[in-house]
């Protein structure tokens, strides 16, 4: 949507459409937000995805098929099935904004298994030395707040490798209630020693590692 809006700013005399694969009354974006792009002269298709791009030296036009988007309500990760139906749309630039899965094209494929990374779930530390990693990668549910939980936890951890602290040991003490979730706060403030099942931060914890993060950062 954000791509959209900005295409149609900086390109006012050109046409803008933007395709996506869920109808309209399904975009994963602020109804807000898609009524001020159309407002702003925003063409939008729903329903469709891109199958090919098309020219000669140069974008020419873009084949697209009909799809419709499921969402598997076991690990909450949408998925595209495709339909009959096609549509040609001429088109001079084509800006893909799209993200839902993880690009695997850099990654040795004795690390991916199931479609994620072989990682510990808990810190997001992978078999490659110093190499940790975070949300889409290792996630069984596609959410936003479990990426930025892993992520935490993956950054805590990384920075523990640096300094000789056990990473399991200290996201343990800044653990927020039975789940993965961490209070970072806890852990940049040394103030790490309880933390009650409210995510309230009771006491002090090794200020060293926080004067080491500092150092670090």
């Amino acid at each position: 949507m954000d791509a959209a809006r900005v295409a149609r700013r900086l390109y006012p005399e050109a046409q803008v459409l933007m395709v996506a694969p869920e109808e309209e009354g399904e975009f994963p974006a602020q109804p807000e937000g898609l009524q001020e792009a159309q407002e702003e002269g925003v063409k939008v298709i729903g329903g469709f995805r891109p199958l090919e791009f098309l020219g000669h030296g140069k974008l020419e036009a873009i084949r697209f098929g009909k799809a419709k988007v499921r969402r598997d309500h076991e690990t909450g990760a949408y998925l595209i099935e495709d339909l009959k139906g096609e549509m040609l749309e001429k088109a001079q630039l084509a800006i893909i904004a799209i993200g839902q899965i993880p690009d695997f094209t850099l990654i040795p494929q004795e690390l991916i298994e199931d479609g994620k990374l072989k990682a510990d779930p808990w810190t997001g530390e992978t078999v490659l030395e110093k190499c940790f990693v975070a949300g889409d990668f290792i996630n069984k549910r596609a959410t936003v707040v479990d990426a930025v939980s892993s992520g935490k936890r993956a950054a805590i951890s990384l920075h523990c490798s640096l300094t000789g602290d056990s990473p399991k040991e200290v996201l343990s003490k800044i653990r927020v209630g039975r789940g993965f979730a961490v209070s970072y706060r806890a852990f940049v403030t040394g103030n790490s020693k309880k933390i009650g099942p409210s995510g309230r931060v009771f006491g002090n914890f090794a200020s060293h590692i926080c004067r080491r993060a500092f150092a670090y950062s």
